[in-house]
This record gives C-alpha cells, sequence and structure tokens, in this order.
C-alpha cells in the first residue's frame, strides 16, 4: 500500500546502462517509463512474503505503458533497451533525506539474486 506522496523524480539514462539493484527499508516506489524502453527487473527480499526469493521481469516503456508498483524489500533495477535514451519518472511514498538515506546497493551481478542481463536472440 503506498499510503502517501512523498516524491517525484525524473531520471534518463542511455542504451545499455544497467541502474541495479538497490532497496529500500521504508520506502515504496511507483515507476513509469514515458519514452524509450526497459528491462525492468524485481527481486522479492521480504521474508514474509509468498514471492519471498523469487525474481520478475517487467518490459516497460513507451510502447508498453504502464505504472509499476514496487513495496519496500524489493530489490529492484533496469538495463535501458534499444537504440535511445530511456527516461522513468518515479514517485515515492517518502521524500529523499540525504542524512538518513533509505537506499540500500546490491550489485547487479550479485550471486545471491542470480539475474542474467545479456539479451538472448531467438
Amino acid at each position: 500500500m503506498f499510503g502517501r506522496f512523498g516524491q517525484a523524480s525524473l531520471s534518463l539514462s542511455f542504451p545499455g546502462v544497467i541502474k541495479a539493484f538497490h532497496y529500500h527499508k521504508r520506502q515504496d516506489d511507483i515507476w513509469f517509463f514515458p519514452s524509450g524502453h526497459a528491462q525492468v527487473v524485481l527481486h522479492d527480499m521480504r521474508a514474509d512474503s509468498p514471492t519471498y526469493g523469487q525474481t520478475s521481469v517487467h518490459y516497460m516503456g513507451e510502447d508498453h505503458p504502464y505504472l509499476l508498483f514496487i513495496p519496500r524489500g524489493v530489490a529492484h533495477g533496469y538495463r535501458v533497451l534499444g537504440v535511445k535514451p530511456a527516461t522513468i519518472v518515479y514517485f515515492t511514498n517518502l521524500a529523499y533525506d540525504p542524512k538518513q538515506p533509505d537506499e540500500y546497493r546490491i550489485a547487479y551481478e550479485d550471486p545471491a539474486i542470480g539475474f542474467d542481463w545479456t539479451t538472448r536472440f531467438r
């Protein structure tokens, strides 16, 4: 449950860039990609969740526009697909506090998550 509005942010990333992974202990996110295309990866780290330890992949962007809710405790990140930059607009239920940032980093190639970011052509 998102609860309340905290902050809106915007970021541009270039083709092939991977921004992953991070998670929050108190913050929920809602992501939207109005331009470009992205492969969004979520990994559930919530021990009390029925999807604990599971990874899901979402393909988002201008040709598939939707809002994605990312609850606290779910590691998340994305890779820009295609040949043009992707813009992400995201909303959080808390405003960013530089003195106590609620952001915890995990390497994109972390073996505990074990996600393979390689594109496979079929």
